[in-house]
């Protein structure tokens, strides 16, 4: 890549309905008990966990350089 590029093209697969990325290779998942130390009413987080420790978001995962 040279130094006026911003990053090596490439494409993805998105389903429009809801609104994700088919077959992602680098994903992350985050649960509810993966963020204990983030919030600060760690009462409430416990209780989610508790409950059934949602997940609370996905995202993509940057590649190591």
């Amino acid at each position: 890549m040279s130094d006026k590029e911003l990053f090596a093209p490439f494409s993805t697969d998105i389903d429009l309905i809801w609104g994700i990325m088919k077959d992602p290779d680098n994903h992350i998942i985050r649960r509810a008990s993966d963020l204990r130390g983030y919030y600060s009413d760690a009462a409430a987080l416990e209780d989610m966990i508790r409950a059934g420790d949602p997940i609370l978001y996905r995202g993509i995962r940057e590649e190591d350089s």
